[in-house]
């Protein structure tokens, strides 16, 4: 999980890429991985002026990734991510490719998911399985993905020594933003709760895969 070097265009958004396929499943957890792509954004929104000004776009690799991993993806958790990314942060979120997914994610996807962002984030969340990887270039230029996947926008070793250079250079300073919060005894009126920010109205009574 790391910065790509070069953006399309001087002022372009800053490309993350996120590859799953590096993660011990064993040990991690998908809530982890969002933390992690937090900070991550967090320490780029202070030392990173593409993405202050023009956004982020996301290529995430979900090449390898068990079947059993797909279950932490729960409707409540994907409408807190979506909540935080499209609503709380000051991002504008231009582009998220999601790679190598099982056919059976990409499916579920637009027959699940999709349906639960709003009509900006539709239009700017791509998910497609190996078979129309093709697809991806049509969003995103081939070079400027990594090199392992043929494109020139350095290579994962690299770049992954370097952003864990800047993370650890970052510790002390997200030690201490993760104590910041909202005191909601002092709010005026009826306190917001997690249910009410988050919570999952409605029922799924019928999901149609075909």
């Amino acid at each position: 999980m790391y910065p790509l070097q070069n953006t399309e265009g001087k002022s372009g958004p800053r490309i993350l890429f996120i590859d799953y396929c590096m993660m011990d499943f064993d040990t991690v957890r998908f809530t982890d991985l969002l933390k992690m792509f937090f900070i991550m954004t967090d320490i780029l929104m202070i030392a990173d002026d593409n993405i202050a000004i023009s956004g982020e776009q996301l290529i995430i690799n979900f090449q390898n990734i068990p079947a059993s991993f797909f279950l932490q993806f729960t409707p409540e958790i994907f409408k807190k991510m979506t909540v935080c990314w499209g609503t709380a942060y000051p991002l504008r979120i231009k582009l998220c490719l999601c790679i190598n997914a099982p056919l059976l994610v990409e499916k579920l996807y637009n027959t699940v998911c999709k349906p639960l962002m709003s009509k900006k984030i539709q239009n700017r969340v791509h998910v497609y399985s190996s078979q129309n990887m093709e697809k991806a270039y049509t969003h995103l230029p081939k070079p400027l993905f990594p090199e392992r996947f043929g494109g020139h926008n350095g290579s994962h070793t690299t770049l992954t020594m370097e952003w864990k250079r800047t993370v650890e250079n970052y510790r002390g300073w997200v030690m201490e933003d993760s104590s910041y919060k909202s005191n909601e005894k002092l709010r005026p009126n009826k306190p917001k709760t997690c249910n009410e920010e988050f919570g999952m109205e409605g029922t799924f009574r019928k999901l149609n895969l075909d």
